[in-house]
């Protein structure tokens, strides 16, 4: 429990954006706030008696005509769950081993590429898995690592990845310490992986200028989030960067893009020496994950409010922004902000996200939520709806 705590929010998330313009947007540049998110329904799905309400990994996967399926992995049980979506009902569940023949050590992700084949990333073991519907390991990757010229620290994939047509990119962390900005922020990151040649390329980019300044920075702002799209371009959400990241495969910057926040008065501040890391975190502004929305061609960026009044006490592998207030920022193919939404308090679990056809699903497992039960995962649908 206490390394899941404190892997999952070290998670780096990307999100990796189709063909667009490489443009720079003009801050004056007015944005056309024309669309909201309204909440249309929920779906529930079946959980046993030994598995949590919330994930370690929450995928969502479209096999086309009636088949949408989620993919829901928990660390606390070793076991993937495999729900259809339109139904509500558990499909299969695998369990995997972490010792003997055919053992997969330590999953932390999954990605499911075919109607039998999924992908399971593992934590800081350099490997990739593809297992079948009944989990027998049909293939298996390595990954390799990235070095900063003249110095001796790696950048290490430690599980989180997309995949599309055959390509994965990953997450990366730096193997120095976050307390050392001057080189931790400093380190290259990402990895990219062809799956039909087995080659694996790294270093794909650098944090942005915010994180270059050399002041140190609490562990918590290392979140992003990575998903991959046809043509390969990558959009980044740094939590402490108002503007969004666009960058093509090898890691060029094509240009960033102002997705600040409405509610956020005040940027991020630096984490001074004395200050406990979790409590600068709660009071901060931060962004979170990012997500590209194919179906309806918009991007939504999670924002969360640091908190101005007295700090919950947060035990167990509940990660501490679930407590701050949070809006999603709504953004058009082109990155321009055109809504922001602000979701109610105390309801949702937004690490538990996904994108399907119908909208953009949110996990209700809030843990002051009076719904939330725990035989059970809920997912409020969010649609877009205009202003």
């Amino acid at each position: 429990m206490q390394r899941f705590e404190s892997l999952l929010p070290l998670t780096i998330l990307l999100v990796v954006l189709g063909d667009m313009s490489a443009c720079t947007r003009n801050d004056k540049q007015a944005d056309e706030i024309s669309v909201t998110l309204k909440a249309s329904g929920t779906k529930s799905l079946p959980l046993d008696s030994r598995t949590p309400n919330w994930a370690g990994d929450c995928q969502y996967y479209d096999g086309g005509r009636d088949k949408e399926v989620v993919l829901y992995y928990s660390p606390v049980t070793n076991v993937l769950h495999l729900y259809d979506l339109q139904n509500g009902n558990r499909q299969r569940s695998i369990a995997f081993e972490n010792e003997g023949p055919g053992s997969i050590p330590e999953p932390m992700a999954v990605q499911m590429v075919a109607t039998d084949s999924i992908l399971v990333a593992t934590s800081y073991t350099k490997a990739l898995f593809l297992i079948d519907s009944t989990g027998t390991t049909q293939n298996r990757y390595t990954i390799g690592t990235t070095k900063v010229s003249g110095q001796t620290w790696e950048s290490e994939p430690n599980g989180s990845f997309f995949v599309q047509n055959g390509r994965c990119v990953f997450q990366t962390i730096p193997s120095a310490s976050p307390q050392d900005a001057s080189v931790f922020y400093r380190t290259t990151l990402g990895a990219y992986l062809d799956l039909k040649s087995g080659r694996s390329v790294t270093d794909l980019m650098m944090y942005p200028k915010e994180y270059q300044t050399g002041e140190t920075w609490t562990m918590f702002h290392t979140i992003q989030r990575i998903t991959l799209i046809d043509s390969g371009h990558m959009v980044t959400s740094y939590p402490i960067c108002d503007n969004v990241q666009e960058l093509n495969m090898k890691g060029k910057l094509l240009g960033e893009h102002n997705a600040r926040s409405l509610f956020f008065t005040e940027k991020t501040k630096a984490l001074k020496d004395g200050v406990n890391g979790r409590d600068h975190f709660l009071r901060q502004n931060s962004y979170g994950a990012i997500y590209f929305d194919p179906y309806r061609q918009v991007f939504y960026r999670f924002a969360f409010q640091g908190i101005r009044d007295a700090l919950p006490k947060v035990s167990g592998p509940v990660i501490p922004a679930t407590y701050m207030s949070t809006s999603i920022i709504i953004l058009n193919r082109n990155l321009a902000r055109i809504g922001e939404t602000r979701l109610p308090d105390n309801t949702h679990y937004c690490y538990n996200t996904f994108v399907g056809r119908d909208g953009l699903y949110i996990s209700n497992s809030h843990p002051k939520n009076p719904a939330s039960q725990e035989n059970q995962v809920s997912f409020t649908c969010y649609k877009l709806s205009p202003q």
